[in-house]
C-alpha cells in the first residue's frame, strides 16, 4: 500500500479508485475501513463538518462500488454469464444522502436491466439473487454490518428489473399504509453507485411523485414525524449534571432522523428529487417554501447532529467501546450543551410547522 495515501481520507479514496479491482482485496478494504475513525478524526480537526461528510460520502461510495465489482468478478469466475452491465447498484439511506457516519450498516438495492431479448428472465433473476447475496456478505466482511431492517439487495424487495421496480413503487403508492410509505421514502433517497444512473433517476422520480401527488401520504408522513415527542436534552432537572450521569440522549432517534424526515417531507411536497438533506433545504429556500431563517436553522441543526454523532463514534472507537448513538448527558459540556439544545428546539419547531401545513384535509 502506498504510504503517501495512508494519512488522509481523501488519499484513501484516491488509492481505492486508483487500483483496479484485480489489484484490490477484501483485506485491503477491511484495513481502510478499520482506520476510518483515525482518518476522520484528523480531517474533522481541519475542516467543517459538512466538508468532512462529503469526503466520507466519497469513501463509502468507493468502498461499496469496489465491493460490488469484486462480487461481479467472483460470480464471473464461478461460471455465471457476464451481466455486469445489466445491473445498477444503488446506495440507500444516509449513504445516499452523504450523511453516513462511521457506525453504519448496509442499505442498498439492485436494479436489473436485461441486456437483450435473448436473456432469460429467470436466469437474470437468479444472477441478481446471487449478486445481491454475495455483495451483502462481502460488505459485511469489509466492515459494514448487515441491515437489521433487511434493506439490502439480498432481499427480493430491494432488487428486480425496471418493470418490477415500477410496479412495486406504484403498488406502494396505491396502498399507502405506513410500511409502503416508508418503502417509497427509502427509494426516494436512492443514489447510483455502479451502472446506468439515468435508471436510478427514473426510480427516484417515481417514488417522489407518489408523495408529491398524494395529500394523504404527506399527511401520514407529517403525522408520523410529529409523533416523535422530542425532549430537550437539558432542562432545569439536569442543572446538576451529576444527576444526569446515567441519562443518555439518542443523537439519531432524538435529533438526526426526525430532522431528515421533516426536510424530506417538505422537499417531496414541491417535487424535489435530490437525496441530499442539505440540497433539499436549499431547494426549499430557493422556492420560497422556507424563509432564510428557517433554512439556516435547519442547516445548523443538521450540522450539529452530524458533528456530534461523528465525534461520538470517533471517541467510542478510539476508546474501544461499541459504537452507538447514545450520548451520555453528563459528559456534554458547553458550548455543545447549548448547541444540542438549540438543534432539538429547531426540530420541534419544524414538527409543529409540518403538523400545521400537512393536515388530513389538504
Amino acid at each position: 500500500m502506498s504510504t503517501e495515501y495512508s494519512e488522509h481520507l481523501t488519499g484513501v479514496v484516491a488509492e481505492i479508485l486508483h487500483r483496479t479491482p484485480q489489484e484490490t482485496s477484501l483485506s485491503d478494504l477491511r484495513h481502510w475501513h478499520s482506520r476510518l475513525p483515525d482518518y476522520v478524526d484528523r480531517q474533522l480537526r481541519q475542516a467543517h463538518v459538512t466538508a468532512v461528510f462529503a469526503e466520507l460520502g466519497h469513501f463509502h461510495r468507493a468502498m461499496h462500488r469496489r465491493v460490488f465489482e469484486l462480487a461481479t468478478q467472483r460470480l464471473l469466475s464461478e461460471g455465471w454469464p457476464d451481466y455486469g452491465d445489466a445491473c445498477l447498484f444503488l446506495m440507500l439511506g444516509s449513504g445516499a444522502r452523504d450523511e453516513q457516519s462511521i457506525k453504519t450498516d448496509q442499505d442498498h438495492a439492485l436494479i436489473l436491466i436485461p441486456p437483450d431479448r435473448q436473456c432469460g428472465s429467470d436466469e437474470l433473476a437468479a444472477y441478481g439473487r446471487a449478486l445481491g447475496e454475495l455483495t451483502a456478505a462481502m460488505l459485511s466482511e469489509v466492515g459494514y454490518p448487515l441491515c437489521a431492517g433487511n434493506v439490502m439487495a439480498s432481499n427480493p424487495r430491494w432488487r428486480g428489473t425496471v418493470t418490477e421496480w415500477n410496479m412495486r413503487l406504484d403498488a406502494y403508492g396505491e396502498h399507502p399504509d405506513w410500511d409502503n410509505i416508508r418503502y417509497l421514502l427509502i427509494a426516494s433517497d436512492a443514489m447510483p453507485i455502479a451502472g446506468k444512473s439515468t435508471v436510478a433517476d427514473q426510480i427516484r422520480a417515481i417514488a417522489v411523485a407518489h408523495v408529491t401527488r398524494s395529500s394523504f401520504i404527506r399527511w401520514k408522513i407529517a403525522d408520523q414525524v410529529s409523533a416523535d415527542r422530542l425532549t430537550l436534552p437539558f432542562t432545569a432537572h439536569f442543572a446538576d449534571l451529576a444527576a444526569a450521569r446515567k441519562a443518555a440522549f439518542s443523537l439519531k432517534d432524538g435529533l438526526y432522523t426526525p430532522l431528515v424526515n421533516i426536510v424530506r417531507l417538505w422537499a417531496h411536497s414541491i417535487g424535489s428529487e435530490q437525496p441530499s438533506t442539505l440540497t433539499r433545504i436549499g431547494e426549499l429556500e430557493a422556492s420560497d417554501v422556507w424563509n432564510s431563517r428557517v433554512s439556516d436553522e435547519a442547516r445548523e441543526a443538521l450540522a450539529i447532529a452530524l458533528e456530534l454523532r461523528l465525534r461520538q463514534h470517533i471517541w467510542q472507537s478510539q476508546t474501544g467501546k461499541e459504537l452507538n448513538d447514545e450520548l451520555p448527558l453528563a459528559e456534554v459540556r458547553e458550548p455543545d450543551r447549548e448547541r444540542l439544545q438549540s438543534a432539538v428546539k429547531t426540530v420541534r419547531e419544524l414538527q409543529h410547522m409540518s403538523s400545521r401545513r400537512f393536515t388530513r384535509r389538504r
